[in-house]
Order: C-alpha cells, then sequence, then structure tokens
C-alpha cells in the first residue's frame, strides 16, 4: 500500500504497489479499415483459421502476464456523482458507458507520464481497468517487470509512498495544451494504448485530483 494525499488525489481511495501482477490479455476480433475511419464503422473481423478436414476454427490471441504494476481504486462516492454527473449531461448514454469512460481516463492519467518518469519508452508500459471491480492497473509491459513503475515507489517516512514529481504529473492531468474538449495527444492520448485512446473525457478527472494543490 502506497501513501499520498487524499487531498491531492482526492478521488483515489487506494494505490497499491504489486510485486506480482498476473494480468490476462485477449483479442476477440480484428476491427478493418483505414486509420482516418472512424473505428464504429470499420469491418469487424473474428480470427479464424482453416483445420485439416476444411472446417473453420475461431481463435482468441491471448497472452498472461506476470509483472510490476500499480493498482489503483477510486472512492465509489466519487466515482458514482462523476457518473450522475454526466448522465445529467448525456442521458442517452448508458451509466455503465460513462462508467468506462472515468476508469479509462484516470488510467491514462496514471499511463502517460510513465515513459517520461522512468526515462523508459512509452510501449514497455500498459495499462488494465475494470469499473465493475473498481480497478485500474499500470504495469510493465514485460514479464516479470523491466522496473519502470518501479522507479515511482520511494521509501520515506510512513513507508511506500509515490514519487512527488510523479505526482505533480497526476495533478496536472487535467489540463491540456491545445484545450481539446475530450482528449488528444497533448494530454491523455498514449500510442499504447488498446482501446486506441477512445472513450477518454479529461473533465472527468477535476473530481479525481485536485489540479490547484
Amino acid at each position: 500500500r502506497l501513501s499520498f494525499s487524499e487531498e491531492e488525489l482526492r478521488g483515489i481511495s487506494e494505490i497499491l504497489f504489486v510485486r506480482k501482477l498476473e494480468i490476462f490479455q485477449f483479442t476477440i476480433a480484428l476491427a478493418v479499415g483505414l486509420p482516418s475511419v472512424s473505428i464504429r464503422r470499420r469491418a469487424v473481423r473474428l480470427l479464424t483459421d482453416t483445420s485439416p478436414d476444411g472446417q473453420e476454427d475461431i481463435y482468441f490471441l491471448s497472452r498472461r502476464l506476470l509483472t510490476e504494476g500499480l493498482v489503483v481504486k477510486l472512492k465509489t462516492s466519487v466515482k458514482d456523482r462523476i457518473v450522475t454527473e454526466w448522465q445529467n449531461r448525456r442521458p442517452t448514454a448508458a451509466p455503465s458507458t460513462l462508467a468506462v469512460t472515468l476508469y479509462h481516463t484516470v488510467s491514462h492519467a496514471f499511463l502517460k507520464p510513465l515513459p517520461m518518469m522512468s526515462g523508459l519508452d512509452a510501449s514497455e508500459f500498459s495499462e488494465s481497468f475494470s469499473s465493475t471491480d473498481n480497478e485500474i492497473a499500470v504495469y510493465d509491459n514485460s514479464p516479470g517487470g523491466i522496473g519502470g513503475v518501479r522507479t515511482l515507489v520511494e521509501e520515506g517516512s510512513g513507508g511506500l509512498h509515490l514519487r512527488r514529481d510523479y505526482i505533480a504529473q497526476l495533478l496536472n492531468s487535467t489540463d491540456c495544451q491545445l484545450d481539446c474538449s475530450w482528449s488528444c495527444k497533448a494530454c491523455l492520448h498514449t500510442g499504447n494504448c488498446g482501446w486506441i485512446n477512445r472513450q477518454l473525457k479529461r473533465e472527468m478527472l477535476e473530481e479525481i485530483v485536485d489540479e490547484q494543490l
């Protein structure tokens, strides 16, 4: 368990440094189309292969990864308040969709500064999250860990805590140099997002971190 200021990260209930974090990744299908085409308008194709008897078999690409990472949990009251507020703004959006957007956005706030903090390439890190389980994980994208996430953790009074310069990056995650309306490369987009940087809303972070601190 890592110590942090609840005034600064006011929407976070718990942050854990996990030395043996188990991640399962699956690719169910491929979205085929030009990069300029919206993901919703691309053709979805299952991964198939033809067996020796001529039958078409469907299969999934998968990976089990044991690595090091941070696991972040949100305060339930804050999460519910944000989802309710955005449901009032967008009545046609399902609460579950808004919750996914919130968790994905918080995940990117923790993921985006990792390369700069560790001196490693962005491809060395990845993310996973579950809005139903209230868990966000950012982790080293290598078996056993490459030591990237570990650089964020320091020993001090009261035990382990996050580096102050990393927390400063988290507090700045509500800002964008281009003042975009949702998210962009100048703020939350990363080159290693499994969701292709979809369903991100920077404004949702305003109740998660206190940027004035």
